[in-house]
């Protein structure tokens, strides 16, 4: 092995680079791959003497940066060829092909990804996501951080500002889902309440058609989401366990707007004629 080191100033390639090893006739590159050692492994600048020029020759050079180096047509993944190859095939876990993360287009698609992220994370606890031990650790860090932590005070008018400023389309969950805490699972359906599986069995008892929250209806101020719809009946029904200003409006608004559509209501009055 030489003592010296020739290095390439302009590109800093190492002399031994693409030259055949003595013993196999191959390239040092193809001989590492088969398990044979490196020359320098464990070697430090202290104790071995090339290792020590090489660090002295590298010192306040550089390495290229490699975004700056893969931006705009030097990005490889945008050349035909390689769009091509990407587009039919793609690896999935278990080592086979597949096309279903790619669009039409060839690019990402944003609404695939958040679907499978959510039916991947819908309705599962920390346990069924991350396994026992990282969960009880992210439990005992977020029970840390929270610890001792006061909610801010807001006054009167801080609050009105607030509530003027996310009303209606200004709202950021404005047509979004409606998310509750108690989830109750039938026919892999995840209802709000015990009272619309009560119902849900009452209309498969009676052998109706049904679908759960299927159209949103919406307004000025705010939208409306029913329950069910029965096909058969022609009508929606809505499940109500109890009333506020804001559910009330919401119907009082619908029966305005829709007057063709039937709204069946059930709350407390009449919800034991279904059980």
């Amino acid at each position: 092995m030489k003592e010296d080191v020739k290095i390439n100033e302009k590109r800093n390639i190492p002399w031994n680079k693409g030259k055949k090893c003595p013993k196999t006739s191959k390239t040092l590159k193809e001989g590492y791959k088969k398990g044979r050692v490196v020359w320098n492994k464990g070697l430090t600048k202290e104790t071995n003497k090339i290792v020590a020029q090489i660090a002295l020759k590298r010192v306040g050079v550089k390495r290229p940066d490699q975004s700056e180096r893969m931006k705009g047509k030097n990005n490889p993944t945008k050349r035909p060829e390689v769009k091509e190859k990407l587009k039919k095939n793609h690896w999935t876990k278990n080592g086979k092909w597949s096309k279903n993360h790619w669009t039409k287009n060839g690019k990402w698609s944003k609404e695939e990804i958040f679907e499978k992220m959510s039916t991947w994370q819908k309705n599962k606890s920390y346990e069924e996501k991350f396994g026992k031990g990282r969960a009880i650790e992210m439990k005992e860090n977020l029970s840390k951080t929270m610890k001792g932590r006061k909610g801010r005070k807001h006054s009167k008018e801080s609050i009105i500002k607030i509530s003027k400023a996310t009303q209606g389309n200004k709202n950021p969950n404005y047509g979004g889902k409606c998310y509750a805490r108690k989830r109750i699972k039938y026919k892999n359906i995840m209802f709000r309440s015990s009272w619309e599986v009560i119902i849900a069995k009452w209309l498969d008892k009676n052998k109706y058609v049904w679908k759960y929250e299927p159209k949103r209806f919406y307004f000025k101020d705010c939208t409306y989401l029913p329950d069910f719809y029965v096909e058969e009946l022609d009508s929606y029904i809505e499940v109500k366990g109890w009333w506020d200003e804001i559910s009330i409006k919401k119907i009082k608004l619908f029966q305005k707007y829709h007057p063709d559509k039937k709204l069946i209501i059930i709350d407390k009055s009449n919800i034991n004629e279904y059980k």
